[in-house]
C-alpha cells in the first residue's frame, strides 16, 4: 500500500492505521484519533519572523543570566598560536542543520568567526587526541565576549575532545558492567 502522495510504500503499522481510518465511522475515528479542539478549527501557528522576535525585545523586562557558549569544531593544526600561558585559534560557525518548529528561521548573515582562547594546561590535555585522530573534534565551553572592534572571542572554561568523551563513557560503562556482574 502506497502513502497518500504515492512516493513510498507504507510500513506495516502505517497500513494498519490507514485501514482503521478507512473502516471506522467518523464517530469512532474521533474517539480513536483524538485531536485537541484548537487543532481542528485553527491551522497550526506559524513560526515568528525575525521582525516579530525583535519587536518583543522592547516589551520584555530584563532578567539576569550567566552566559556560556559551547563550540564544537577542529582548528587547523598550523593555525594554533601557542603563547606562554594559552593557545589561540579561530573557528568559523555554521548554520544549524535544523531548529525546533516554533522558532524563526536563521536570518541570512555571514557566519561568525570565533577567536578561541584556551589555557595551555587544558590544551595539552586535548592536543594529543587531535594529533592522533584526524576526525576528532573539540568541545569548548566558555564565556563569550564581543570586543569593541566586533571580534567574537570565546574564553574557554573547559575543553575536551569528542574521542576523549567517548573513551571516558565507554570506561564508565565497562566499570558499571563489571560491578553488576
Amino acid at each position: 500500500m502506497l502513502t497518500k502522495d504515492g512516493s513510498r510504500r507504507r510500513t506495516p503499522g502505517g497500513i494498519f492505521f490507514q485501514l482503521v481510518k478507512e473502516r471506522t465511522t467518523p464517530q469512532e475515528r474521533q474517539r480513536l484519533f483524538l485531536r485537541p479542539i484548537a487543532q481542528k478549527k485553527h491551522a497550526q501557528p506559524q513560526a515568528p519572523t525575525w521582525d516579530e522576535v525583535q519587536a518583543i525585545v522592547t516589551t520584555l523586562p530584563q532578567g539576569e543570566a550567566t552566559v556560556t557558549l559551547t563550540l564544537v569544531g577542529r582548528p587547523e593544526a598550523q593555525a594554533v598560536q601557542t603563547r606562554p600561558t594559552y593557545v589561540a585559534f579561530r573557528l568559523q560557525g555554521k548554520e544549524p542543520s535544523s531548529l525546533p518548529k516554533g522558532l524563526p528561521p536563521v536570518p541570512g548573515q555571514t557566519p561568525i568567526t570565533w577567536l578561541v582562547v584556551i589555557d595551555l594546561r587544558q590544551w595539552k590535555r586535548v592536543q594529543g587526541s587531535l594529533e592522533a585522530h584526524a576526525d576528532d573534534k573539540l568541545m569548548i565551553t566558555g564565556h563569550p565576549v564581543v570586543t569593541s572592534d566586533g571580534t567574537h572571542v570565546l574564553l574557554a572554561q573547559s575543553c575536551t575532545s569528542m574521542m576523549q568523551q567517548r573513551e571516558k563513557k565507554q570506561a564508565q560503562q565497562q566499570r558499571q558492567a563489571e560491578t553488576t556482574a
